[in-house]
């Protein structure tokens, strides 16, 4: 865990923390099931949840707006 602690002091983005952390479990897991290792250092090691970012409404995509990519869509005549 020191390892991951200097990593963020370094500064590095918490995506890139993560990723990181989810390598090692694998190649470590790897190592374990090719019987080099007797355990899987990593296997109790919790990876961070993958946070979600706020999706912002685009005017692109708001039907009868002026300039919107929705107002430009085809609409299908009836009876198709």
């Amino acid at each position: 865990m020191a390892w991951f602690n200097e990593q963020r002091e370094r500064g590095l983005s918490p995506a890139t923390l993560r990723s990181r952390r989810i390598a090692l479990r694998n190649f470590y897991g790897w190592l374990h099931e090719e019987e080099e290792l007797d355990a899987n250092p990593m296997a109790k090691v919790k990876v961070p949840k993958k946070s979600m970012p706020v999706p912002l409404k685009s005017p692109a995509y708001h039907p009868g707006r002026r300039g919107s990519i929705a107002a430009t869509w085809p609409v299908p005549e009836e009876g198709q």
